[in-house]
């Protein structure tokens, strides 16, 4: 996902609860939450690999414990929705935002 679409979603305020930003180049994660702390939300910065399911795992496994359970996952690719679904199906709560374009090729 480019940076401006992960600005745009972590800066929709449908609740007042963080938002966690997943990406792995830091700059580019640092920008995306200062941008969100900007517009008065709450950003948590996470660097991670998101073509590491590892990583991805571990950054989700985080996110769970603080701020609390992954509500809703924009993933742009890689191990995203994976992480997010394995947490999210237990409790059966949740949802996984997967947008994409055909028309850039």
């Amino acid at each position: 996902m480019s940076s401006a679409s992960a600005r745009f979603r972590a800066s929709r305020r449908t609740s007042h609860r963080p938002r966690v930003v997943v990406t792995r180049g830091e700059t580019g994660l640092d920008a995306v939450a200062a941008g969100v702390r900007t517009t008065g939300g709450t950003a948590l910065a996470r660097p991670a690999d998101v073509a590491d399911a590892r990583a991805l795992e571990a950054a989700a496994a985080r996110t769970e414990r603080e701020p609390g359970p992954i509500e809703v996952c924009y993933p742009g690719y890689g191990y995203g929705p994976r992480a997010a679904l394995r947490r999210k199906l237990p409790r059966d709560h949740g949802a996984v935002v997967q947008a994409g374009s055909a028309l850039g090729r």
